[in-house]
């Protein structure tokens, strides 16, 4: 049975742990920001069971799939899209830490709005909204969690505002929209795609055209750029940040893997045939690895010290709307997103080895029945971490499992 939760505005100084919320909703940035509290979440309690991976070759899947995954997945909410003005914008990115999970939200085309959703997942059957902050003139792709503080970056409305790429601060334990217009900090090339820090300075991929890495200091001032066209994505990893670039809007021959280390030194592993093509591609560094998602290229592990590949997992199907859009791993588990087909589940085997020894391919599960309300939903994006996995779906907003063992 489905829960509703109600929906009341809030005063936007009113900290992320107040009891008492504000009536009154307040806005900054001309009124181009707004800060709500307690959105609308659906709860469930459906698991849900592993299909059979058909669309892979027999080496990569486990002959006997959800007997021996030794987990349980269980669909636990569905966290509704964000309305901004007069429509919804789609769900883009999503952070986790701790008890708290954070959500991006941004738009297609040349209709400039997004959101960032912040969730209370202590429940871990039911999940909720404590905070909703709107922006009118603004695409949220991207967010970067540095303590207390939310980094997050997009694209700009060049009708309202002076640049197209933007980053910008929102301080998690006083929220005030005054203090995040003030905040934000425009940026070369047309959109964000991706925040990272290595030591003191921000990394902060821009692109297509004429785009790279954007230094900054903790003020947000740029102290450098790295010139690298296509960055669509970058994460931290031990000796830097590591970034993925395509071959959109540039000469490149290759797409490549960028690592960036001290003083900024730079080296590169090229990854034949990745063109982007603007498509959704995103990396995660795991100790000295990068699991990568490619889009039309599917599922790659790069050895960020050998330079070599070291797993590579295709897509389904040739259909489109079954690429690779994102990979989360934690602890022994991967999700890949593909788009309508769903999500796959791996687990990791030996980490040093090479090919169908480094991972196994468990099963899918497609976002779709009675379950979804007859609806089905679109693996755009993923996380997890601390047992939590968030599948973002654009408009349809962020379907939320949880992960457990298998009790003995």
């Amino acid at each position: 049975m489905k829960k509703m939760r109600p929906f009341v505005m809030m005063g936007a100084t009113i900290g992320l742990a107040a009891c008492t919320l504000s009536p009154v909703a307040t806005t900054g940035g001309d009124g181009r920001i707004l800060i709500k509290s307690e959105g609308a979440v659906e709860t469930k309690d459906v698991p849900i069971q592993l299909a059979p991976d058909n669309g892979a070759s027999a080496s990569y899947r486990q002959a006997q799939a959800t007997p021996t995954f030794g987990y349980g997945i269980t669909y636990v909410a569905r966290v509704p899209a964000v309305t901004v003005g007069s429509g919804l914008v789609m769900a883009s990115d999503i952070k986790v830490d701790g008890n708290t999970a954070y959500i991006a939200y941004n738009t297609q085309g040349e209709r400039f709005a997004g959101a960032v959703q912040i969730l209370d997942i202590s429940n871990r059957l039911q999940p909720r909204i404590t905070r909703e902050i709107q922006f009118t003139d603004l695409k949220v792709n991207k967010l970067f969690l540095d303590g207390k503080t939310l980094l997050f970056g997009g694209g700009a409305n060049p009708d309202r505002y002076s640049f197209r790429s933007y980053v910008g601060k929102i301080a998690l334990d006083n929220l005030d929209a005054g203090q995040i217009a003030n905040s934000l900090r425009g940026l070369r090339s047309y959109a964000t795609t991706g925040i990272a820090k290595h030591g003191n300075r921000y990394y902060v991929g821009v692109g297509a055209r004429d785009g790279g890495l954007s230094v900054l200091d903790t003020d947000l001032k740029e102290t450098a750029f790295l010139a690298y066209p296509d960055v669509r994505d970058l994460d931290k990893y031990e000796s830097g940040v590591v970034a993925v670039a395509g071959m959109t809007d540039n000469a490149n021959p290759t797409g490549k893997v960028l690592m960036v280390g001290e003083n900024d030194k730079t080296s590169e592993i090229p990854i034949q045939n990745f063109r982007s093509d603007y498509a959704k591609s995103t990396v995660q560094a795991n100790v000295h690895q990068a699991f990568l998602g490619l889009s039309q290229l599917g599922f790659q592990v790069v050895d960020l010290k050998s330079n070599a590949t070291v797993f590579t997992l295709p897509n389904p199907t040739s259909d489109p709307n079954h690429v690779t859009n994102s990979v989360a791993c934690d602890g022994n588990l991967v999700f890949v997103a593909n788009g309508e087909y769903g999500f796959r589940v791996l687990t990791l085997g030996d980490t040093k080895a090479t090919g169908a020894g480094f991972a196994t391919l468990v099963g899918y599960h497609s976002l779709m029945g009675e379950a979804y309300d007859g609806k089905r939903y679109s693996a755009n994006d993923l996380r997890y971490a601390n047992g939590y996995l968030f599948v973002a779906s654009g408009v349809g907003g962020v379907n939320v499992y949880k992960v457990e063992p298998n009790s003995k």
